[in-house]
């Protein structure tokens, strides 16, 4: 496989390069270039709704609630409620971990521990370095995340 390197110009500063993936027929046969481009492959399958990646789940409601409210540059403690939702009955002992991270601009993530502080209900301190978006990733069993978001620092 040979790789071509094409130029685009963005802006009169600006050159971006672009790659594209080019191989030769099988036949031997080539296109007036030398090679021919591969196609593009576009996904089979579109979803109307957010994966359980995206913050969806279909086993499990939360309820969140942060304190300070709303949250503040500083030490910050949530409070998350998970119930199943066929039931509405707690769900306990999952282990559950988190990973909190600034949205708009990339800062790294922290790990948070989280604990079950009665049942059903878990509780995870984490501190925020600044001012504006925030998330908190819920990380449970079998795969299943929940994405909290935040907004630091902004007044009631």
């Amino acid at each position: 496989m040979k790789l071509k390197l094409n130029y685009f110009m963005a802006t009169s500063l600006i050159i971006i390069p672009a790659w594209s993936s080019e191989v030769a027929m099988p036949n031997g046969n080539l296109n007036p270039e030398g090679m021919q481009t591969m196609p593009t492959i576009q996904p089979k399958t579109t979803y109307a709704v957010p994966s359980q990646k995206e913050g969806q789940s279909s086993t499990f409601e939360f309820d969140a609630r942060m304190t300070p409210s709303p949250p503040q540059v500083g030490i910050n403690t949530l409070g998350v409620e998970i119930l199943r939702k066929n039931t509405a009955q707690p769900v306990t002992g999952l282990k559950v971990t988190a990973q909190v991270f600034m949205t708009s601009m990339d800062m790294g993530k922290e790990e948070s521990k989280v604990y079950e502080i009665a049942l059903g209900r878990y509780q995870l301190k984490m501190s925020f370095s600044m001012k504006g978006a925030w998330a908190v990733k819920l990380l449970l069993p079998d795969g299943i995340e929940k994405i909290l978001n935040f907004e630091v620092g902004r007044s009631k």
